[in-house]
């Protein structure tokens, strides 16, 4: 809420990656000159909980994201990896494994899509019940649908290299943005 030179004395930032590479900084501010952008506390306010459910909407569409790419490894690879002259993608207990995951995928898709309306309108209770309960939902699938992708590779999913691991680093970063599933279970738990 506040705007500050990036060159002032005072200002250090550090820079550093998170458990999925993605860059992040830490901004220590000391005897730093800043201009507000807003007095008014209840703008402020709303200004706050307006960005407070884009950023949550944005990390379920983020977390979707993850879990499509790791789905797409996963079926690529069940279809072309080849044990005992045939695909492994024929083993009926992996075609099920395959249909369930698919349907978390489905869930989680309608939940990012709850969580992108509620971000759309005005910051009211039942907007932010809506985003908690995406948050909740997503997270608590995403990391799951993404161990799963990882058991469908075997062993190779288990090497940094491969890119289905990522997905997975990638959905537990968004899982603590705005809140893990465990936070927004207890917020959803605290409106009854």
């Amino acid at each position: 809420m506040f705007l500050v030179d990036a060159a002032a004395t005072g200002l250090v930032r550090s820079d550093y990656r998170l458990v999925d590479d993605s860059a992040a900084a830490e901004f220590v501010v000391t005897g730093v000159d800043a201009t507000p952008l807003c007095l008014d506390g209840t703008i402020a306010s709303a200004a706050i909980a307006a960005t407070h459910s884009a950023g949550t909407a944005a990390v379920c569409a983020d977390a979707m994201g993850a879990m499509e790419g790791a789905f797409e490894l996963a079926t690529a690879y069940i279809k072309t990896r080849q044990q005992f002259g045939r695909a492994i993608g024929e083993n009926q207990a992996l075609r099920h494994r395959v249909a369930k995951m698919f349907v978390s995928l489905e869930m989680c898709r309608s939940m990012a899509i709850v969580a992108a309306v509620a971000a759309s309108g005005q910051p009211d209770d039942s907007a932010r019940a809506d985003l908690q309960r995406a948050k909740l939902m997503i997270g608590r699938h995403g990391r799951s649908f993404c161990q799963s992708a990882i058991q469908l590779h075997g062993g190779i999913g288990m090497t940094e290299e491969y890119a289905v691991g990522h997905y997975l680093r990638r959905i537990t970063l968004m899982d603590q943005l705005f809140g893990d599933a465990d936070a927004q279970a207890a917020r959803l738990a605290a409106r009854a």
